[in-house]
């Protein structure tokens, strides 16, 4: 990543940003239905959070990379910790953080009108996916119709291993976004095996 402050670095932050909101989401869904989860007001002690303001004058200006991954393995963590902080009191949890992430999703739904090549690159807009030299997403195949990719390395992993928290949390919570994404559009998402992912005309 370059050494100046570009559209690239504002590109990633505010996939970080849309990353934490959801981890926010969460947090308040914790404290509405009760959920009783004394350790998540210990959440940014912990896990660390994201100052409020613009890039610019957040961000160290000699380390920008570093500056970021920071800031990327902060809201990866958070997000990880809450999840599992949730669901210690029951795993059906997940059913009502799903149905938030979906919601969340609808908030930055597609246009309606998007292509399947279009919705991959709105993922790739939204998502956060490790740092822009970590080229985690392949595409496999690319057509009128549809668009398939594989995601070659979890990158997110490492983070709920570390916390002894169930990954496959993070790829229901992760679907039900990008359900909810898609909602009012033309497309699909598809979960294929081994990694594998494809976008398509619901009609196809």
């Amino acid at each position: 990543m370059s050494g100046f402050l570009g559209p690239i670095h504002i590109w990633l932050y505010n996939k970080i940003k849309f990353q934490d909101g959801l981890t926010k989401l969460f947090i308040s869904l914790a404290d509405e239905k009760s959920y009783s989860v004394e350790s998540l007001k210990e959440i940014d002690k912990l896990c660390g959070s994201l100052q409020e303001g613009e890039l610019v004058d957040l961000i160290d200006g000699t380390n920008i990379h570093g500056w970021l991954q920071e800031r990327l393995s902060l809201v990866e963590t958070r997000l990880a910790y809450t999840v599992g902080e949730i669901l210690k009191g029951g795993a059906s949890r997940i059913e009502e953080l799903c149905k938030t992430a979906f919601e969340y999703g609808r908030k930055s739904a597609a246009d309606k009108n998007i292509t399947p090549a279009g919705g991959y690159e709105y993922l790739d807009n939204v998502l956060l996916n490790g740092m822009p030299c970590d080229r985690v997403n392949i595409i496999t195949s690319q057509d009128d119709t549809s668009i398939s990719w594989e995601q070659y390395e979890d990158i997110h992993r490492p983070y709920w291993e570390m916390l002894s928290v169930d990954v496959d949390n993070y790829y229901r919570i992760r679907q039900a976004v990008i359900g909810g994404i898609f909602e009012d559009t033309d497309i699909k998402f598809n979960v294929l095996k081994n990694q594998n992912y494809r976008l398509e005309y619901k009609n196809i």
